[in-house]
């Protein structure tokens, strides 16, 4: 996990908050496990996808995640609660351009 990101989806009860740990995560590099285990404590549930296509979640990471042949995929049976996830930029352009 850490500098080896492309994705992380948080839920909680805020999606502003949501929303900005998920950038946070992977704007962490490799500080990024010390602050999901951290929000982990607080209540926030969380799944990271590595640049290998692995998935990482949270013990109560809502619903199953599972990885298929084709690639993964993360399944999450249906919840009042938000996820965020944050797009990286395109590598070379800070913009994502």
């Amino acid at each position: 996990m850490g500098a080896d990101l492309v994705g992380a989806d948080l839920v909680g009860a805020d999606a502003t908050l949501a929303d900005g740990f998920a950038t946070a995560a992977l704007a962490a590099g490799p500080e990024a496990p010390a602050l999901l285990t951290h929000l982990a404590r607080r209540g926030w549930e969380w799944l990271t996808v590595g640049t290998t296509g692995r998935l990482t979640h949270s013990a109560g990471f809502p619903g199953q995640v599972t990885t298929t042949a084709a690639g993964p995929a993360a399944e999450t049976a249906p919840r009042p609660a938000v996820r965020a996830t944050a797009p990286r930029p395109a590598a070379g352009r800070p913009d994502g351009r």
